[in-house]
């Protein structure tokens, strides 16, 4: 399939656009010593930003010209770059490699799989998040965007598959998460996540080391 990715994400973007989710910088600050990051489809670089300043040293891709000039201004490091690709970074140089939203969207999604593995360092981490494939097509927000997502999303995962496919890359130790337990605030959704299948949440969230 292609499509015109600056078209797609001028229709889209107002539609979807969110503000940064400090559930998931509290669980990346929290969880991982400060090092080397690649975040992989990383948007207009809120995460980056918010990571460098943290003392992280960071690097991102995404397959956006717009985006990439947008994080260029903020003084990112990222590079204009299809992910289905070989990534234009060497074997074991990162020590965290994140991928927030951005697996579905890529059409090669099992060699990038493989690519993040081959430039982690040994020890290294992965992080991944997605649309839970069984939950998320029920949700409003896919009822009220579905003519682009239908459009953009060239792989959905269940629980299961994403995790089958994470291992099969050579990954161990994955582990499930909810971001609802990183927000300090929200005591109640941290009581609710203790009990909750993980299976069960609209997003997938993934964490897994490359021995």
């Amino acid at each position: 399939m292609n499509y015109d990715i600056e078209a797609v994400y001028k229709k889209v973007w107002p539609k979807m656009q969110r503000p940064l989710d400090i559930g998931y910088v509290n669980f990346v600050v929290n969880q991982y010593r400060k090092g080397k990051v690649l975040d992989v489809g990383c948007g207009f670089g809120e995460l980056l930003g918010a990571l460098r300043e943290f003392g992280f040293e960071c690097y991102g891709t995404v397959a956006s010209r717009y985006e990439v000039q947008e994080c260029k201004r903020k003084g990112l490091g990222v590079k204009f770059h299809d992910a289905s690709k070989k990534f234009p970074y060497p074997s074991g140089f990162f020590d965290l490699v994140l991928s927030f939203g951005s697996i579905e969207h890529i059409p090669g999604w099992g060699n990038a799989l493989g690519e993040m593995h081959r430039v982690l360092k040994k020890g290294g981490s992965l992080i991944v998040e997605t649309p839970n494939h069984s939950v998320f097509r029920k949700s409003e927000k896919y009822q009220e965007t579905h003519d682009v997502i239908d459009t953009v999303h060239f792989k959905e995962f269940d629980f299961h598959e994403l995790k089958r496919e994470i291992e099969k890359r050579g990954f161990s130790g994955l582990k499930a998460h909810s971001k609802w337990f990183y927000y300090p605030s929200h005591y109640a959704f941290q009581m609710l996540d203790a009990f909750f299948p993980k299976k069960h949440l609209p997003y997938l969230f993934f964490s897994a080391i490359k021995d």
